[in-house]
């Protein structure tokens, strides 16, 4: 297995185990899409199994794409005890060349990773939703911001900083929330054969530098990051219930 139990019960005598798992025989299934300026829409999509962020595959145009175990919350020590991470990620080939080739200003960009499937009842948790962005040091140092702000954040939470790992000056709290004048959304759907599909629309301005001085939000007008994730924790349906008062899908 490549994906990471985190919780198990010590079965008594005659009692079964149950661990909470991401189920790697269903293998996720990534579409990315965006509007060129031309007013036609690029889709781009791949079968992905659970891998680690360095395996990433080709899916087409300037891109490389993985889905992982794992992810910020769980490298702070933050994410719940009885919990999973999954994380899907997008990262330039080239990166000299623009990451959305054709890209139209007013675009959103569109990320669907499709079976998704747990080895018991689990809930994703849409306040856990963090999309981390990573940029070339080189170009965070060519706009005059210090070597630490190479790694941003968005977050669908308006409050969660991981217990202090993301400050203000690098994270934009509830930008995914969907809210009016958010930079995107996110959402997650149960699927007749059991799995869960999870969603997000951004705006491609989002990629933008927080700290970046210029403001400027047309294509090739800022720096893009050269890789990002978005990434969620799912619990099991009893701790989703109890401690977060959510429903199963």
């Amino acid at each position: 297995m490549v994906v990471f139990p985190v919780s198990a019960a010590h079965p008594e005598a005659g009692q079964a185990s149950s661990v909470f798992m991401f189920d790697d025989a269903r293998t996720p299934r990534l579409v990315v899409e965006w509007t060129t300026v031309m007013g036609e829409k690029t889709r781009l999509e791949a079968d992905l199994p659970y891998a680690v962020p360095e395996d990433r595959l080709p899916i087409g145009h300037n891109l490389g794409v993985f889905v992982a175990a794992g992810g910020v919350r769980l490298e702070k020590g933050v994410g719940h005890p009885e919990g999973l991470i999954l994380r899907m990620g997008l990262v330039k080939q080239d990166d000299k060349r623009p990451m959305f080739e054709g890209v139209a200003h007013n675009s959103e960009i569109v990320l669907e990773l499709q079976n998704v499937a747990f080895t018991s009842p689990g809930v994703p948790r849409v306040e856990s939703v963090i999309q981390r962005l990573q940029y070339r040091l080189d170009d965070v140092l060519a706009c005059g911001l210090p070597s630490d702000q190479a790694d941003m954040y968005n977050l669908a939470s308006l409050t969660d900083d991981l217990a202090g790992a993301i400050p203000r000056s690098r994270g934009r709290f509830g930008a995914l929330n969907g809210a009016q004048g958010a930079l995107g959304r996110v959402e997650f759907a149960s699927q007749p054969d059991g799995s869960i599909t999870f969603r997000v629309r951004f705006a491609y301005r989002a990629l933008r530098h927080q700290g970046d001085p210029w403001r400027l939000e047309l294509p090739g007008t800022f720096f893009e990051p050269s890789q990002f994730h978005f990434e969620f924790e799912a619990v099991p349906v009893e701790v989703a219930s109890l401690q977060f008062g959510l429903k199963p899908l």
